[in-house]
């Protein structure tokens, strides 16, 4: 639903999803390719001004006092059809 309705809160809630289900919200404790997934969420929802993304956002990158990037700089679709 993301990606086909380019939904700012379903974007958000994929990355919730990711972070969440078995690591209590630890995205430091998954691993690599699925947090680069989760962060390409969590970014798009932020990109497109998403509440609840803006302040994930904070948590994540300003106040750990690192740039924010963009979403494409975490993972890029390929169209395959």
């Amino acid at each position: 639903m993301a990606n086909r309705h380019n939904d700012s809160s379903a974007y958000f809630d994929v990355y919730d999803i990711l972070t969440s289900m078995r690591y209590d919200n630890h995205l430091e404790r998954i691993d690599n390719s699925t947090r680069s997934i989760a962060l390409f969420y969590l970014l798009k929802s932020y990109e497109m001004g998403y509440e609840r993304a803006v302040s994930e956002i904070e948590e994540v990158f300003v106040k750990q006092k690192r740039p924010i990037p963009r979403s494409n700089d975490y993972l890029i679709f390929k169209q395959i059809w």
